[in-house]
Order: structure tokens, then C-alpha cells, then sequence
């Protein structure tokens, strides 16, 4: 069953004046209903050049026909919509009722500038030059375009905006049908007021698109294997947030593995009934994955219809699907520059997909159940969904921003870790002079951390001991900043580099490669003893590499590497805060 956190908090949004103004100027802004619903959407009033998917995997219906009608006396207002759809041979009478929407309004109106956050699309591939989403589509900072060289040596070559686990290649728009994850990508990080198409939930500039490529054109056939690998790329290369409008009936340990051992939040759809024409079903009884998952860092979302209940088609369950989210004729961009309407559990999940990433920009010192936290308790209760999802509720993004754990201390060194699990270990570090803040009053916990900033806070720790230049690395020379760091690391036997004669000081730094710089410092300076530590008691054991096995055992055995719920996570990147928190202690130890 999954877990409903349900805690004491206090409301307070901590910051400085809001910078984003609302409502935004884009063309269709007032088709965004979920957005901003004031009762008066009319699918009659769309024009010819946006399209309608009822199944987002096959071509748009091209004969809907939409009777609708004005009635003032029924609660609510708005209009009533009588909808005859070819693709169902259904009937049905629907009312657009004032109010249901997310809020996004007053989400906007809370923003401050917030730090950039990469929310992964797993999915089909997105058409990343879209005019309404180029600027926020992800680029690979360490990779050069088209050279045909792994750059950044992660194994996969030119990624530039993500990765295509179907063609194994850096192909992640392919073709005009690849409209699902564009769609889904679009709600999250469309550019907000540009005065063209659609806005972005987290269209501001502050949220990043992962392109991940696990969907066929057709929208079957995915593989476990490419969606675990699709986990870890998304998690290795720096995403928070992973959406996944998609499902499989079929249980798979690997998979549940990869989501559990993760640090991102990953936000799921319910699933559409069968063909997102049937009705919907109660996935508590008949289950489907990654949505029924038991894991702290899942969110599964329902489709929420404009009437303020479930769409008939969304599944439910009070103990699998934690909330709803506007599913059901949301506009978004497509292929080719252009924006369609579609229907779907799969465009209920971007909803809430980009609500976490402004939480997580926002304030970024809080972990994935954090965030979680703050989407579920601010859900705002429906009658209508009582007994269909956990909440009993709607995404509200504007409570949601306004949520948060406690107050910052007014003796708080640092206005971005008063969630931090590593609070007092970056107060000790910063004290002690070993690590500084980013700037502007923040320590950035959560920033991955870098091989040359481990090597400068190794040499910190040891209080800067002058040395004779020298590293035997190309890539580092004397006017790099942690050139004396690297030279004194090296010669004390602390660092080995890569192999191939580079460090990569600007490399992100993987969390058993600090856990190896650690612990050789540890066993120079502190007479440390070599130790055959069993490790096989973590769940993940077997991700660690063999020469960093005795340093991951000895950092996990002495509670010196954060760890949660078994995990290790060896190949996850380290973050400022795993940082801190081991260098704190080994100087405790002294």
C-alpha cells in the first residue's frame, strides 16, 4: 500500500519578490483549462490547426462533433458540452465547471528565481526544436555536438539532450509521431509568456527537459531493460524528477528496484482503462507498473475531467493512485511546431511532474518524499474523487508552493538547507572552512559535486599543505583552480585519476568515487587499517565497482555515506551535501 505522509506543517514560501507575473500572454493560454479554468472552455471554439488525439499513439480523430449550449441555471455556470465522438460510438453530457484547475496562477505569482532542475521524460522522443520548447530542453554541458566522441565518457556518445534506449543511439526525436513525449514535455517546460502557443507549468527557464527515448511511434513493445536503463541515465546525469506516462501490467523486480534505489521523484500515470475508450479500472485489484509500486518517491496521477470528477476512462484506487491532475482535452505542443488537444492519465502526470520541479527549484535543499509530501497534503479535496485516489484530491501547484517543512532558523548560516538531512554537517564544514556557500546566501545541497571540489575540500581538510607542482594529468595545469589540490592529492597517493592520464576535475563526481577519495585520506592521515567490509547486506551491492568495494564498505559500515531504505547508490552522483556530511565526520574523528 502506498504511503500517504500526512505531517504538521507550516505554511511559509520563503524569498524575495515574486519576478513572474500572471496570466501569461501565450497565444492559447485560454484553451489551458487545467491551468486556468473560468468555466468558459469550449472545445467547439478550436480552430482547424490543432488536432485532437483520442489514442495519443495513432493519428488525430479528424470527425468529433461538438453540440454545446449556455446554462445559467445549473450550479457552477459554464457550459454544458454534448459530446458525439466517432472513436467511441459514446454519448455523453459534460459541464465545465468553474474552478477545477491546478492554480497555476498562484503558483507564478510565488516564484523567485529558482535553480535550474532537470526533469527527465521517459517516453517517446520529444521534437526538442519546437519553437515553444527549445529553450528549455536540456543540453548536455560536458558533451561537444556531433563530434562522435563520448565526451563526457558516460558511455554514450553525443547525447546532447538525452538519450533513444529503442535505437540505442542519440537519436531522440526520430519522427512527426513522436507527439506523446513531446506533449507530455510541453506541459511541463512549454516557454511561458512569449506570446506564442501554450505555457509551461515550469516554463519560466528554471526547468529542464530530459529527453529519453523508451516508446516506440506506436507506444508498445518498451522493454524493461530500457526503461531501467533509461532510470539511471536520467538519475546519473543530474534529473530530479522523472515522468513516466506509461504502464505495463507485468511485475518486474528490476524495474521496482530502479525506482526504489533512486533519489528522484518519479510521477506516473494511472493508466487509461484498456484503449482510453473503456472505462477505467481500479488498478488496488488489478495492478500496474511502475504506478502500483510501493515506493516513497512515486506519485501516481489520475485524469481529472473539467467536471471535477475522474474522466471515465482514468484508472483509480484509493490505495495505488495518490491524486488527480486535468487529463482530458489538454492542449500541449506536438511535432513540427505544432500544439494538439489529447486525452489521457499520461497528461495528468506532466501536471504534476512540473509542480515537483518548482518545488524542487525552488528549494532545492529538499529530497524526493519531501516534495512529495508537499504535493499530497496540499491536494485540494473533490467530492467526486472521495474514493478514487489517496488524497481524496487535485494537484493545487499554488498550496503546493506554499508548503514547506518548518521555518528557516534566524541563526541559519545558509537560507537553502533548512530541509537538508545534512544541515548540521554543512554548518560544521562551512565553519571549519573546508566548504563554501554558492553565493547569495545558499550552500546548494544538493548540487552534484565535481572531482576538482573533492580534491580542493580533501586539501582544505588538511589545512593546505604547500607542495611541489606536479600532477601527470594533460588535462590539468597550473592555472586550473584546484591545480595545488590535484598535485597534492596525487602525490599523497589519494588520487589516481582516470587511467588514461586525465582527471576530469569538472566531471560530476559519482558517490563511490568520493567514498575512495575519503577513504584513502583516511587511511593516510588517520592510520586506518584495510578491512574486508561485507557489503552484501545493501540491496544494490552489486552496482558497486570492484575497486571501490573496500571504500564503499568502510564509508557505509561507519554511517559516513548517506544512505536510505538499503540503498547504496554507488553510481548516483554525489552531491554537496554527501559531501559535507562525510567530510564533517572524518574531521570529527581527528
Amino acid at each position: 500500500m502506498k504511503r500517504l505522509v500526512i505531517s504538521v506543517l507550516t505554511a511559509v514560501f520563503m524569498g524575495s519578490a515574486a519576478y513572474a507575473a500572471a496570466p501569461v500572454n501565450d497565444a492559447y493560454y485560454d484553451k489551458q483549462w487545467g491551468f486556468s479554468n473560468d468555466g468558459s472552455f469550449n472545445i467547439e471554439d478550436i480552430s482547424e490547426d490543432l488536432a485532437i488525439y483520442i489514442n495519443p499513439f495513432s493519428n488525430p480523430s479528424g470527425v468529433t462533433y461538438w453540440k454545446s449550449r449556455q446554462s445559467d441555471t445549473e450550479e457552477g455556470g459554464g457550459s454544458v458540452h454534448i459530446s458525439i465522438n466517432a472513436a467511441d460510438v459514446s454519448v455523453s453530457a459534460t459541464r465545465v465547471k468553474r474552478g477545477i484547475d491546478i492554480r497555476a496562477e498562484e503558483a507564478w505569482k510565488l516564484l523567485h528565481e529558482g535553480e535550474e532542475t532537470v526533469v527527465a521524460v521517459i517516453d517517446t522522443g520529444i521534437d526538442y526544436t519546437h519553437p515553444d520548447l527549445e529553450p528549455n530542453i536540456w543540453t548536455n554541458p560536458k558533451e561537444i555536438p556531433s563530434n562522435g566522441i563520448d565526451d563526457d565518457e558516460n558511455g554514450y556518445i553525443d547525447d546532447i539532450h538525452g538519450w533513444n534506449f529503442v535505437s540505442n543511439s542519440n537519436k531522440v526525436f526520430e519522427s512527426s509521431k513522436d507527439n506523446h513525449g513531446t506533449h507530455c514535455a510541453g506541459t511541463i517546460a512549454a516557454v511561458s509568456g512569449n506570446g506564442r502557443g501554450i505555457a509551461g507549468l515550469a516554463g519560466d527557464g528554471s526547468v529542464k527537459v530530459m529527453s529519453i527515448k523508451v516508446l516506440s511511434e506506436s507506444g508498445d513493445n518498451v522493454s524493461v531493460d530500457a526503461m531501467v536503463r533509461a532510470i539511471r541515465y536520467a538519475e546519473e546525469n543530474g534529473a530530479r524528477v522523472c515522468n513516466m506516462s506509461m504502464g505495463t501490467t507485468a511485475y518486474s523486480t528490476e524495474l521496482y528496484r530502479a525506482v526504489e534505489e533512486s533519489g528522484m521523484l518519479f510521477v506516473t500515470s494511472a493508466g487509461n482503462g484498456a484503449n482510453w475508450t473503456a472505462n477505467g479500472i481500479n488498478i488496488d485489484e488489478r495492478p500496474v507498473y511502475p504506478a502500483c509500486f510501493d515506493c516513497d518517491n512515486i506519485i501516481t496521477a489520475a485524469n481529472l475531467h473539467f467536471d471535477g470528477g475522474l474522466n471515465r476512462t482514468s484508472n483509480y484506487g484509493v490505495k495505488s493512485v495518490d491524486i488527480a491532475a486535468p487529463g482530458t482535452y489538454i492542449l500541449s505542443t506536438t511535432t513540427n511546431g505544432t500544439y494538439s488537444y489529447m486525452n489521457g492519465t499520461s497528461m495528468a502526470a506532466p501536471m504534476v511532474s512540473a509542480a515537483a520541479a518548482l518545488l524542487f527549484s525552488q528549494n532545492p535543499d529538499m529530497d524526493a518524499v519531501q516534495v512529495k509530501e508537499a504535493i499530497l497534503n496540499s491536494a485540494r479535496t473533490l467530492p467526486a474523487l472521495k474514493d478514487c485516489v489517496a488524497t481524496g484530491g487535485m494537484l493545487d501547484a499554488g498550496a503546493a508552493l506554499k508548503y514547506t517543512s518548518k521555518t528557516l532558523s534566524e541563526d541559519g548560516v545558509f537560507s537553502d538547507i533548512k530541509h537538508s538531512w545534512a544541515k548540521e554537517y554543512i554548518e560544521a564544514v562551512y565553519a571549519a572552512g573546508i566548504l563554501n556557500g554558492t553565493g547569495d546566501g545558499k550552500f546548494s545541497p544538493n548540487k552534484a559535486m565535481t572531482r576538482g571540489m573533492a580534491a580542493s575540500m580533501l586539501y582544505r581538510m588538511r589545512g593546505e599543505p604547500a607542495t611541489e607542482w606536479y600532477t601527470g594529468f594533460e588535462d590539468v595545469t597550473e592555472n586550473s583552480w584546484y591545480a595545488d589540490a590535484v598535485s597534492w592529492a596525487y602525490r599523497e597517493g589519494i588520487i589516481s585519476g582516470y587511467g588514461n592520464g586525465k582527471f576530469g576535475g569538472e566531471d560530476y563526481l559519482r558517490r563511490e568515487q568520493l567514498c575512495q577519495m575519503m577513504y584513502m585520506y583516511a587511511r593516510k592521515y588517520m592510520n586506518l587499517n584495510p578491512v574486508d567490509y561485507d557489503i552484501s547486506i545493501w540491496t544494490d551491492e552489486e552496482r558497486v565497482s570492484q575497486w571501490a568495494r573496500e571504500a564503499v564498505g568502510w564509508a557505509a559500515s561507519k554511517g559516513n555515506l548517506h544512505c536510505t531504505s538499503g540503498r547504496l547508490r554507488p553510481v548516483s552522483i554525489a552531491s554537496r551535501a554527501d559531501a559535507a556530511a562525510m567530510a564533517a565526520q572524518l574531521l570529527s574523528e581527528e
